[in-house]
């Protein structure tokens, strides 16, 4: 099965890279977990996030480029549960493996059914001097059928918006950056499900940057665009010939429809006489 190839390659090289990791951090000062924890204590951020984090790009950086053969992985016809694949995918974006006490970027509330992300960066989240402010924008859930983009495997976006997803409860979802609400993080804490993972946070907040800095550009006159109503009624002579032509095709349909159930009748018609006579010659 391609799922346990996969997995399987893909643990020995965890593995190596872990053993990798035990045998240089052994053989050097035994004191660094120390000096990580009072330095995150310095700068007033989860000491236990940070640790966790340090050791996990430790291990990444250590795990040699994993080399799977296609062979093993590509099947003809196959049929995938889109469920089991949005799971997958959502793992990627989100987790709700999250401590409650600590505010990050990409944090996920669902307030009483109204859903809100964290986009102030992580460095202003700390809560130094016992204040924890969070910047919030509103966020709903779409249907991603209509403005997926096959060809590009994403979501047509307005320059006010970005769409993501699967994220929570395996939805996909649409962060308007029409409205900003600053809220304090212990009021709110609660609330929270789950954060928004990179880089699909960094998208977010990137597009929001850019939102919040764009520059509007004044209204063209339509007369200062050379022959507009020559094109606008070409537009429309274009327009009107496509509904002809669909008309027409739809004339053409009707056409053999009613031949068929001319042909039907006649049909029925036959079927009823042969049966009428067959009933003749019992008598």
């Amino acid at each position: 099965m391609p799922s346990i190839y996969v997995l399987k390659e893909w643990d020995r090289a965890f593995l190596n890279a872990k053993t990798n990791l035990f045998k240089d951090l052994l053989a050097g000062d035994v004191h660094w977990p120390q000096v990580l924890w009072e330095t995150s204590a310095l700068d007033g951020v989860n000491a236990n996030e940070e640790l966790a984090q340090v050791l996990t790009q430790n291990i990444l950086a250590r795990m040699q480029p994993v080399q799977f053969e296609k062979d093993k992985i590509i099947k003809d016809n196959i049929q995938c549960e889109t469920l089991k694949v949005q799971t997958i995918l959502k793992a990627q974006r989100f987790t709700e493996n999250i401590d409650i006490e600590s505010s990050n970027t990409g944090d996920f509330f669902d307030i009483n059914g109204q859903c809100k992300i964290n986009i102030r960066p992580a460095c202003d989240c700390v809560g130094r001097n016992g204040m924890k402010k969070v910047y919030l924008i509103n966020c709903q859930p779409f249907n991603p059928k209509i403005d997926f983009q096959a060809q590009y495997g994403n979501f047509s976006e307005r320059n006010n918006e970005a769409k993501i997803g699967p994220l929570y409860k395996n939805k996909f979802y649409t962060f308007s950056f029409k409205e900003m609400e600053i809220a304090e993080y212990n009021d709110i804490k609660q609330y929270k499900k789950g954060r928004i993972l990179m880089p699909f946070i960094t998208y977010i907040t990137e597009k929001y940057s850019l939102y919040i800095q764009r520059q509007g550009l004044p209204r063209i006159p339509k007369i200062a665009i050379p022959n507009y109503e020559e094109q606008k009624e070409d537009d429309n002579d274009k327009e009107l010939e496509v509904l002809k032509a669909e008309n027409l095709k739809l004339q053409e349909q009707n056409k053999d429809l009613l031949k068929q159930e001319v042909i039907t009748k006649s049909c029925r018609t036959t079927i009823r006489y042969v049966q009428r006579g067959r009933k003749r010659k019992k008598k």
